[in-house]
């Protein structure tokens, strides 16, 4: 069996008010789906927050876009992963 396909799928959730996690600076409420597939067919799901500023001590600690999470997995992961046994 190897990954035959890595897809990112990024959503965005609506809330009925603001949420956020202490320390943070941006509300919670986007993330990021990963979809990998396999040669036989398997489909694994998996799913992180993505937070642009999550703040911690001092906010002095940073995160990602959206968008530097897709370039990431798309472009520098998913073509070392891609034909490895999982």
């Amino acid at each position: 069996m190897k990954i035959a396909r890595i897809e990112t799928i990024p959503i965005r959730l609506p809330t009925r008010r603001r949420h956020q996690w202490a320390g943070l600076a941006t509300s919670i409420g986007v993330y990021m789906i990963i979809k990998l597939e396999t040669d036989d067919g398997l489909v694994g799901l998996g799913e992180a927050p993505v937070l642009k500023d999550w703040g911690g001590d001092h906010m002095k600690y940073y995160g990602e876009t959206p968008q530097t999470t897709a370039h990431v997995i798309n472009d520098i992961l998913s073509p070392v992963l891609i034909g490895q046994d999982p």
